[in-house]
């Protein structure tokens, strides 16, 4: 298994900030595609690692601003929002209410952000961004490194208790036949006759979402080893290189919880309402334009001692830090519900 060392890791606040229009400009295409992603997400992770020395997304607005001040909104609500999407939390009802947010009489623009080249080619675009976009999906973690926007950027990210999704998750991509992702989900849901199945057919390898996956979600820049093996960039794996997929460590660890804590706002999916009330509020969406968490999966997460403690076994350090969501969470919402009160 290939050693998996930070590029900048902790230290990247050490670091000179990276002009990331000139960097990304520079890159030819070449011809090979290979090559250029590789190239492309070399870019980009100097980019992302410059964070703690470029620029700074909005911090948590109910931990650090007094919510009874009606200025304190302000900067939220003409910011571009980056919503940091974890499948089967409710994301998709997240971004429909996100896309309600309204900046000078001009609904908020959208723009996903699937893919690694999508990311890249936001950088290289050197033309100024005026209007306020929402950017969407997976992949949208360090957006606010490469677009060139003169407003802030303020993240929004989505919790589920990870067994639950899990489980979810198992059963959403038997129904969708593993939907676009990579060739591993193929290899080995599909063909699963259970989630016991499923468990002891992928006992020496990690299929990325279902192990530790908001770690991976929110690594893109600091190691490139967990970066290059996720499912939807240019260094995907192959059923047959999927030993290359790295476990996750406490300094994986340590990153995503890092990066965690720059978000503006984090929402848990168990207290749907009151997360939808609070995302609201921030960003002054109308109360008419509230959403049912919608896309739900049906299924129950009932499951046996022995699913249940190899779930626990595989996802460790997603535990962990939805732990950490949560304390976070319950100090916006204490903020928050003070508000109302008064």
């Amino acid at each position: 298994m290939a050693v998996d060392m930070p590029v900048k890791g902790l230290d990247a606040h050490k670091e000179e900030p990276v002009n990331c229009h000139t960097l990304m400009s520079g890159i030819e295409n070449g011809k090979s595609k290979q090559g250029l992603c590789n190239r492309m997400n070399k870019a980009l992770r100097s980019c992302l690692n410059t964070s703690d020395s470029g620029k700074e997304p909005l911090k948590n607005f109910y931990k650090f601003n007094n919510a009874s001040d009606t200025s304190a909104y302000a900067q939220y609500r003409k910011a571009n929002v980056a919503f940091v999407h974890l499948p089967k939390a409710g994301g998709t009802s997240v971004e429909n209410i996100l896309g309600h947010i309204h900046s000078n009489g001009k609904q908020i623009l959208k723009k996903p952000i699937w893919h690694c080249t999508q990311l890249y080619h936001e950088g290289k675009n050197a033309k100024l961004h005026t209007e306020q976009y929402l950017y969407f999906s997976k992949r949208s973690y360090g957006v606010h490194n490469y677009v060139n926007s003169h407003r802030p950027f303020a993240y929004v990210t989505w919790f589920r208790e990870p067994i639950g999704r899990l489980v979810s998750t198992y059963y959403f991509l038997k129904k969708m036949r593993c939907w676009s992702i990579h060739t591993i989900c193929k290899k080995y849901v599909l063909p699963s006759r259970s989630l016991t199945d499923y468990i002891k057919r992928t006992n020496d390898i990690r299929l990325t979402d279902f192990d530790n996956f908001y770690i991976r979600l929110l690594q893109f820049g600091d190691y490139p080893a967990v970066d290059d093996t996720f499912e939807d960039c240019c260094g995907s794996v192959t059923v047959g290189e999927a030993h290359k997929i790295p476990v996750i460590e406490e300094k994986h660890y340590l990153i995503a919880k890092r990066n965690l804590e720059k978000m503006a706002f984090i929402g848990i999916t168990e207290d749907f309402k009151t997360s939808q009330d609070m995302v609201s509020n921030l960003f002054g969406i109308p109360v008419e334009k509230k959403e049912v968490h919608s896309n739900a999966n049906p299924h129950s997460t009932k499951l046996t001692d022995w699913e249940l403690n190899e779930l626990k076994r595989r996802n460790y350090w997603d535990l962990k830090l939805y732990e950490d969501a949560k304390q976070i969470y319950e100090e916006q919402k204490r903020n928050y519900l003070t508000l109302k009160e008064n």
